[in-house]
């Protein structure tokens, strides 16, 4: 039992894919599903790689991050603030970053400025859409929440150039 809920480990059967929790919906999962798929075609991603995530619900960060690891990224870092953002950029080199529009009250723009005049690709991950986005990076890729493993792994390949 798990706060009430029923939880029932799914994962070890080969066609489960996570947790069940009751008959509401899964926690987790997929990893094991992308691990055999990333196996079968080879990974199409470069050693080495590191992303930026920028998002402000942990919940969604640390699923981001699982995701990407599973996908073969080998360094994710996570911030929750624009100011963490710029001090991540300031720290080291990301090779693709995925930035969440609204972080609290603030605005994630000020680090997809930033992101562009470095040449790193970066792509949003939001639950808005239409004007949400201003002029300037509507070309860029928008993944709305909430979204899968296999989009998040689509765009991630998409940003490197890798599809």
């Amino acid at each position: 039992m798990f706060d009430g809920w029923p939880i029932k480990e799914a994962w070890q059967s080969d066609r489960a894919v996570g947790a069940t929790v009751g008959m509401r919906g899964k926690i987790g999962g997929g990893r094991a599903r992308r691990e055999r798929a990333l196996q079968s075609e080879g990974s199409l991603l470069p050693p080495g790689l590191c992303a930026l995530v920028v998002e402000d619900e942990p919940l969604i960060a640390i699923d981001g991050e699982a995701i990407l690891r599973s996908f073969g990224v080998s360094e994710v870092v996570c911030v929750r603030t624009v100011a963490d953002g710029h001090l991540a950029l300031d720290a080291r080199l990301f090779h693709a970053a995925f930035l969440d529009l609204r972080l609290g009250q603030d605005s994630s723009i000020p680090l997809a400025q930033r992101l562009a005049s470095l040449n790193v690709p970066f792509g949003f991950l939001t639950g808005f859409q239409g004007d949400a986005i201003p002029d300037e990076f509507k070309s860029r890729p928008i993944l709305i929440k909430p979204f899968t493993p296999d989009q998040l792994g689509k765009l991630l390949r998409n940003l490197i150039g890798r599809t």
